[in-house]
């Protein structure tokens, strides 16, 4: 795929990031997500957003 003109802003990959819940990152999302060979159930969650805060 082609790189996006301008990146998004991101937080760091997780140093440990095996448990049964993952953090998905900018620079993770394509394999964890996109060429996963399983299932993804993906929460995306911001701390500002009230329907966020919700789930």
């Amino acid at each position: 795929p082609e790189e996006p003109a301008e990146k998004v802003a991101s937080q760091p990959v997780p140093a440990v990031n095996d448990g049964p819940v993952r953090i998905v990152v900018r620079d993770t999302f394509e394999d964890m997500v996109l060429k996963s060979d399983k299932d993804v159930l993906l929460e995306v969650y911001a701390p500002w957003c009230g329907h966020c805060k919700k789930l």
